[in-house]
């Protein structure tokens, strides 16, 4: 067994919690502690995990309660206690032999505890940094179980969201088991900066980093394939932000194929399963692990034949060795009979073994949330190459007597459950009639304390006069001292704020360190986002320029097309390496190729419509022909003459309009002076003479000409 863990916060070995006696720590991290602990009244072992989460809490000065470290904490710390019963809560509903088991949860202390089954093992993580790589039918008989708990955890409505080989526990009979649901660690994640965060990195998806993700089984599907992916190559997979901005800027996944990595090591299927997996875009990966479950089995070729003498159904159950597979042959398939399918493994002595180094490394260790979990082999057999489907069906049927077996622990603890809950009310009884004991030995130890009291203060009366006469030479002693104390104490504030000060400096320097890197990053995505944006205004530009050009809307389609280039030119001018860009840049010129000929032909048609419209003095006609070309080119050679001519015309027309005006002024004022005076005698009296006003005409229409 390993050595006990040395934790300057953690409850001291044999305190008596809630019915528990402490034995020693199994691990600790940032949100609280796991111990191992003793049932008292039945000797069994369990494993507690006390929420204690560093940065915002810490132990009292009693050694045994918890309290926030400042009272900015506390509504945080409170909020995390709700989170982590709701953690409880959750597990509660997870009745699965691959799912950590919650037997309890208590309030004690100022704080929180779990307690959970205590199992003996290995993290996946622990043997994948002792071994770097496990074999296939290895990746094989832990994932087929595993991947059933996570479905089961799936149909309850619920997501796991931080599956890692550090988070996958194998016990000692074989048995993977996911742990750390990680409620609290969530909860707390999004609260303080100071806490560890919410994801991964290498196991987390893109959805897991945005905080509006579209997050489902697909998300626990991916950290799925990252851990198949560690543990055929040995290395944790690059983080998905990064592999999400190469394929934003159109460059290759720089996260290295499997195949190439695990140099084929594996099986066709396995690997392309896991790459599946791993797909950066959620669309891409399977959606349920029914569908995942489907692909790997994929990764099993088919048992070799019965012989004709054994009894259909009755084939002994055993674990794969290295006599049932044959060797490969050197095509790097495997041999007959023919069913068997599927790429060779190395030879065996090309491959280290799981089982051999779990059994000597003879660790015990915890299955709980958060504490560092371990594996002793013997899930994994001895065999080397590819894995049987005679495998699947031993795990099966292991997992049907699992159940049973978990059946059976059921109905066992039960039965502790009925004799604890005897014990404890024997505890109470025996402790009622403690208590009475104790309240008659408190009233004597108050009646002795009250004689001592009595005999105190005769013997401080007598000493009073004593007292009296040192007063005075105490007085001045006392005034010297205050007087040094108060320099002290005066040195040590400024020592304090001094230190303060700096501290202050430091957090300010740390939290403008912080608001300086989320600006560039927020730069970055506002860059991006607007990169993205020209782009497809370009692209958009250009298809209903297009359209446009098919229904000889030339004007149109040129204004469609000028938009489209500029949008990718200011495209290239946020990323001149962009090929989104660049490709709408280059469409824009290709499709200005085509309008261009098409734009000449037709100005050249309206500039022979326009000089035979100014021929025949139809300056309307001209101008609103010529306003159309203006809207093709407006800086075409041929329209400059035009526009001088048709200026020309309607100075001609309008001098034309004013002589006939005062033409037709004259003749009326001469009428008026040679018309005969009326008789005398019918002659109205004279009227003031009123200035001539031509009749109404209306305004000849003018229509702008561009100079």
């Amino acid at each position: 067994m390993d050595a006990p863990s040395i934790n300057v916060l953690a409850l001291p070995v044999g305190y008596e919690l809630d019915g528990y006696r402490v034995e020693r720590v199994l691990g600790a991290g940032g949100f609280g502690i796991t111990y191992l602990a003793v049932e008292t009244l039945l000797g069994r072992k369990v494993a507690i995990k006390e929420f204690l989460p560093t940065g915002i809490a810490t132990r009292g000065t009693d050694g045994q309660s918890v309290r926030p470290i400042t009272g900015e904490n506390h509504e945080m710390y409170r909020w995390g206690i709700d989170r982590f019963r709701q953690e409880a809560q959750t597990l509660v509903k997870f009745a699965h032999p691959n799912v950590v088991a919650i037997e309890r949860y208590f309030e004690a202390n100022g704080t929180a505890y779990l307690v959970m089954q205590y199992i003996e093992g290995k993290s996946l993580g622990t043997v994948l940094r002792e071994l770097e790589t496990i074999e296939a039918h290895e990746i094989l008989e832990l994932m087929l179980p595993l991947l059933d708990g996570l479905a089961h955890v799936h149909e309850a409505g619920f997501l796991h969201r931080d599956i890692k080989p550090d988070n996958i526990f194998i016990s000692t009979d074989g048995r993977p088991i996911l742990i750390d649901f990680g409620a609290a660690r969530q909860a707390l994640g999004q609260q303080s900066k100071s806490l560890t965060a919410i994801v991964s990195e290498g196991y987390a998806p893109y959805e897991q980093y945005e905080a509006h993700g579209n997050q489902g089984p697909w998300t626990d599907i991916y950290a799925v394939g990252a851990v198949m992916y560690r543990c055929m190559t040995g290395e944790k997979p690059l983080a998905a932000p990064s592999r999400v901005a190469a394929k934003f800027r159109g460059r290759p996944d720089p996260l290295p194929a499997i195949a190439a990595a695990a140099k084929g090591a594996y099986p066709p299927a396995m690997m392309a399963m896991a790459e599946k997996a791993l797909a950066v875009s959620e669309d891409d990966r399977p959606q349920t692990v029914a569908e995942l479950l489907a692909l790997l089995k994929q990764a099993a070729p088919e048992p070799p034949p019965v012989p004709s003498e054994a009894p259909t159904g009755m084939a002994p159950e055993r674990t794969l060795v290295a006599a049932d597979i044959r060797p490969p042959p050197h095509d790097g398939t495997l041999a007959p009979p023919p069913r068997v399918q599927g790429a060779a493994l190395p030879p065996p002595a090309a491959r280290r073994r799981i089982g051999p180094a779990l059994i000597a490394a003879g660790v015990g260790a915890i299955l709980a949330v958060g504490a560092s979990a371990a594996w002793i082999g013997g899930a994994f057999s001895p065999g080397r190459g590819e894995v049987s489907t005679a495998a699947i069906r031993d795990i099966e049927r292991q997992r049907a007597d699992e159940a049973r077996r978990a059946e059976e622990a059921e109905r066992q603890r039960r039965a502790q459950d009925e004799q604890r809950r005897r014990a404890e009310e024997e505890a109470r009884r025996k402790a009622a009639e403690d208590a009475r004991k104790a309240e008659e030995e408190r009233k004597k130890a108050e009646e002795e304390q009250r004689r001592k009291a009595e005999e105190e203060r005769r013997k401080a009366e007598e000493d009073a006069a004593k007292r009296r006469a040192d007063e005075e030479r105490r007085r001045a002693e006392d005034a010297e001292q205050r007087r040094k104390t108060e320099e002290e104490a005066a040195r040590r504030r400024a020592e304090d704020e001094r230190k303060k000060a700096e501290e202050e400096q430091k957090r300010r320097a740390d939290a403008e360190r912080d608001a300086e890197e989320k600006k560039r990053a927020d730069a970055e995505r506002a860059r991006a986002d607007r990169l993205k944006g020209l782009v497809d205004k370009a692209e958009a530009q250009l298809r209903q320029a297009r359209a446009q050009m098919a229904e000889n809307k030339l004007p149109e389609a040129r204004r469609s097309l000028d938009e489209a280039r500029d949008a990718a030119a200011n495209a290239l001018k946020i990323e001149p390496a962009s090929a989104e860009a660049k490709r709408a840049a280059a469409d824009a010129d290709a499709l200005a190729g085509e309008l261009r000929p098409r734009i000449a032909a037709r100005i050249a048609e309206l500039a022979a419509a326009i000089e035979r419209d100014i021929a025949a003095g139809r300056a309307a006609d001209a101008a609103r022909k010529l306003a159309e070309a203006e809207r093709l080119d407006a800086g075409a050679a041929e329209l400059a003459s035009l526009r001088a001519e048709l200026r020309a015309l309607r100075a001609r027309q309008e001098e034309a309009a004013r002589r006939r005006r005062e033409d037709e002024a004259r003749r009326r004022a001469e009428t008026e002076r040679t018309r005969p005076a009326p008789p005398a005698a019918t002659q109205r009296p004279a009227q003031p003479a009123q200035p001539y006003q031509p009749p109404a005409r209306a305004p000849d229409r003018q229509i702008p000409i561009p100079p």
